[in-house]
């Protein structure tokens, strides 16, 4: 379940009707601090909370670029949304942990074993910026964990990256 809150437009919890939340320092709610999940400096940045035992776990994503991002989420298996997040404002979601479970290869260097892992259901993102003769596509997927210890930090399970630049009209100015 994705839930977008924030600031500006009519007020919904739904995945359907989003909103943008302004976000004047990153990584601060109104409730305990949250922690920083993946930098991307080119797009923005991701924050999140993931306090084991509560229902709903809070993730951020804050463009802190001086530049507009479009942005394209989905969660699970619903239907991508499409929308621009301003310089200074964020997506705020909340993720329900351990709705999916993710099965994790056996690492064959440090010849630690297979696992089986309790996530959040899985989040992809594709973050792009035209604001340079050339333009970012950022695409991130992931799922998250709580990370072991005493700590509410996250930890990103079965994730990917892919960043590619491209110049409109295929050729790079000059």
């Amino acid at each position: 379940m994705l839930v977008l809150g924030g600031c500006g437009g009519p007020k919904s919890t739904s995945a359907t009707q989003p909103k943008r939340t302004a976000a004047t320092t990153p990584g601060h709610t109104a409730g305990p601090k949250l922690g920083e999940l993946l930098s991307v400096p080119a797009v923005g940045r991701i924050f999140e909370r993931c306090i084991p035992g509560e229902s709903r776990w809070k993730l951020k994503f804050i463009n802190d670029t001086p530049v507009t991002d479009g942005v394209t989420y989905r969660v699970d298996r619903t239907r991508p949304r499409r929308l621009n997040v301003e310089p200074g404002q964020a997506l705020a979601w909340n993720l329900v942990p351990g709705r999916y479970t993710s099965y994790e290869p056996a690492d064959p260097v440090t010849h630690f074993p297979a696992a089986t892992i309790k996530t959040t259901a899985p989040v992809s993102l594709e973050i792009d910026q035209g604001s340079e003769p050339h333009v970012y596509v950022v695409e991130i997927r992931f799922a998250v964990a709580a990370a072991i210890g005493d700590t509410a930090d996250c930890a990103l399970i079965s994730s990917s990256m892919n960043a590619t630049t491209y110049y409109p009209g295929g050729q790079p100015p000059g």
